[in-house]
């Protein structure tokens, strides 16, 4: 009976010691669990400005691709008219060099 009850106090204090183990763990877990939330957040907030930073470029680069396309025109506009200059003062140019040497 003695012997029994030593198996019983030792089964005991094994228990004692898991159970302060186990709480010791759970607390250890706990405020690391609440780390990782505050991290979370943390991250999801940075995420959050990552995105809106992102639609902000992309509206400033719609902005510069439209800015462009005007550019891009005028500069057509001009161009073609350049041309058209260019071929009425070689064609009046001409005619002044053949009357002048007729």
């Amino acid at each position: 009976m003695k012997a029994k009850g030593r198996l019983l106090l030792n089964e005991i204090k094994d228990k004692d010691e898991q159970l302060v183990r186990l709480q010791h763990d759970y607390e250890t877990h706990k405020s690391s669990i609440s780390k990782n939330d505050h991290s979370r957040s943390f991250f999801t907030k940075q995420i959050l400005e990552i995105v809106t930073n992102t639609n902000k470029q992309k509206e400033e680069i719609n902005k510069t691709i439209i800015e462009t396309r005007v550019l891009q025109k005028d500069l057509n506009r001009l161009t073609e008219k350049l041309e058209r200059t260019f071929q009425v003062t070689d064609s009046q140019l001409f005619k002044v060099i053949k009357y002048l040497f007729d």
